[in-house]
């Protein structure tokens, strides 16, 4: 009888109930009882002291737990390299996309910056026959009226 109260206390945590009320308490003392019954049937069976048994079957249930999450660790890593696998398929048609546009882009300001030269030329011409014309002959640039506070005119600023 004593090696059975040990085990209640030791086992399966008699004296560990988190309960207030006489239902619970009542409920945990019935399935503390059982418990250690159900460890003498398996200690019997297995050839084990039920102490052993006790530091066992943690270990045991360890080992499952983590060969369990191996596999769901497996799992994953499965569908992160699939789910990698995608997004690299992305950028890449991404990548694709971009340099199309950028050669696109590339293409549209050269071909402005041309026109846009050849149209700053043009009128550098055109202004510089229009001089030409208004002076009769000559290249000269036209008279802008100054506006503005005029400097002092020295005699060393003009040699």
């Amino acid at each position: 009888m004593e090696v059975f109260h040990k085990s209640l206390k030791s086992n399966a945590n008699l004296a560990k109930s988190p309960t207030r009320t006489l239902q619970t308490q009542s409920n945990h003392v019935f399935m503390a009882i059982y418990a250690t019954f159900k460890l003498e049937c398996l200690s019997i069976t297995n050839k084990l002291n039920p102490f052993a048994l006790c530091r066992k079957l943690p270990i045991n249930a360890s080992r499952t737990a983590y060969a369990q999450l191996q596999l769901l660790q497996a799992a994953a890593s499965h569908q992160l390299m699939k789910a990698l696998r995608e997004l690299r398929a992305i950028a890449m048609r991404l990548l694709v996309a971009g340099l199309i546009n950028g050669v696109v882009i590339l293409l549209a300001m050269l071909a402005f910056g041309s026109w846009w030269f050849g149209y700053a030329i043009e009128r550098q011409f055109d202004a510089q026959t229009w001089y030409a014309r208004q002076k009769g002959g000559a290249d000269e640039e036209p008279h802008v009226t100054f506006v503005g506070k005029a400097l002092p005119d020295y005699k060393q600023w003009r040699e």
